[in-house]
């Protein structure tokens, strides 16, 4: 029995012998593999440079145009009134909505019968009238004759003077009436006093009238006004804007899309509104554009279709408005490249954020008009938004796109 536990504690320390030894082994061969193989490089993280939209910008030497809209009227825009009273029985062949005259063209002709009536009764009655002053004067020079025989007394003499005196009175009264029948019978053709568009009639053909009536509204196709408001600092950027005689006017022009296409009218600007509108703050400056109803020029031929007919200038319409302001050293940016706290972000030949305050001449709606001493010709400037911006942040761009 002894001989049976030696020999179970024999095998059990030759188990423990060959575990140790493959462990021993193995540990070996880790350590052997760890020192063999070949080591291993660290790599630093690499920071992503944000990707950017960028533009050139063009330094323009050259006076500011000051834009705004307003709405296009007539100059002249009157209201064609009856001033006697009758019945209408003509109408000029264009004096509808929208019909064009020439100065001193029929517009309206009213019953003249009475008129003519009353024209000729006083005419015949200042000719009873001659027929007693040529009697009073007869009477007088005989009357004379008698006063100076002694057949007759200064007193008849007297009366009889007094006769002719009175008939050459109610001859002049007569003379001025036939001069106001002569107007109210000239009164009963309405003629146009310029040449202009009817923009509305009141009346038609039957119509009675009475002084006063409003016939119909007509304008003068010479000349319109195109009202726009500008801001205070606008304003200033007008040169001679507060003189009393604006010398020269300032160039102007008028812009408006037709059928795809833009036109403009050459202008200039006449005068300013006295005071500011107290509800937009703004000032409001009058443009003038000569012969509205010539057809517009066409600012872009390249994009000229055939069967585009050019437009003229119409009264309601709301074109854009350029006036020329002062000359200036200064660039046009898009909106989106101007930056908080009024600076744009430049990018140096390495790629990085060069910050550069300017000065907002003007906002323009989709860019601003700016300018700097800092500002080179053909300086790229991001126009995208990046959530955090220092100076000398590398970033990445996209292919630059002239600023046109």
């Amino acid at each position: 029995m002894n001989n049976n536990v030696i020999d179970n504690m024999k095998a059990k320390l030759q188990w423990r012998s060959v575990s140790v030894f493959i462990f021993l082994i193995g540990l070996v061969g880790y350590f052997a593999l760890q020192a063999l193989a070949p080591a291993t490089k660290q790599t630093p993280k690499q920071v992503q440079a944000p990707i950017v939209q960028t533009k050139v910008i063009n330094i323009i030497n050259g006076p500011l145009l000051i834009s705004s809209q307003g709405l296009v009227a007539p100059k002249d825009l009157i209201d064609l009134k009856a001033e006697i009273s009758g019945k209408i029985i003509e109408l000029g062949p264009r004096f509808s909505d929208g019909g064009t005259f020439k100065r001193d063209d029929i517009l309206v002709e009213l019953d003249p019968r009475s008129f003519i009536a009353a024209l000729e009764k006083v005419k015949a009655d200042r000719l009873v009238m001659q027929a007693d002053l040529e009697l009073a004067e007869k009477q007088l020079i005989r009357e004379q004759g008698l006063v100076k025989s002694g057949a007759s007394s200064e007193r008849r003499r007297d009366e009889t003077l007094n006769k002719r005196d009175r008939t050459l009175a109610q001859i002049k009264a007569l003379d001025a009436q036939i001069k106001l029948r002569q107007i109210d019978l000239e009164r009963t053709i309405i003629k146009a006093p310029f040449d202009g568009y009817v923009l509305n009639k009141f009346v038609g053909l039957g119509s009675t009238v009475t002084p006063g009536a409003n016939i119909a509204k007509i304008y003068n196709n010479d000349i319109f006004e195109i009202t726009v408001s500008v801001t205070d600092r606008e304003a200033a950027l007008i040169p001679g804007i507060w003189n009393k005689v604006i010398m020269p006017k300032p160039k102007a022009k008028a812009l408006l899309y037709y059928n795809n296409h833009q036109y403009e009218w050459i202008g200039s600007m006449e005068r300013v509104e006295a005071g500011i509108d107290r509800t937009t703050k703004t000032i409001d400056i009058i443009v003038r554009i000569p012969n509205p109803t010539k057809k517009g020029i066409l600012t872009n031929p390249y994009n000229k279709d055939e069967i585009a007919d050019p437009p003229p200038l119409l009264i309601g319409t709301y074109p854009y408005v350029q006036i020329e302001g002062v000359q200036l050293t200064y660039s046009l940016i898009p909106r989106l490249a101007l930056k908080e706290g009024n600076e744009i972000w430049a990018l140096k030949d390495n790629n990085r954020i060069h910050k550069i305050p300017v000065d907002v001449l003007q906002d323009q709606g989709e860019q601003f008009a700016i300018r700097s001493n800092l500002l080179n010709n053909g300086m790229r400037i991001i126009t995208s938004d990046l959530p955090i911006a220092t100076d000398g942040l590398l970033v990445q761009t996209n292919v630059a796109i002239p600023q046109s």
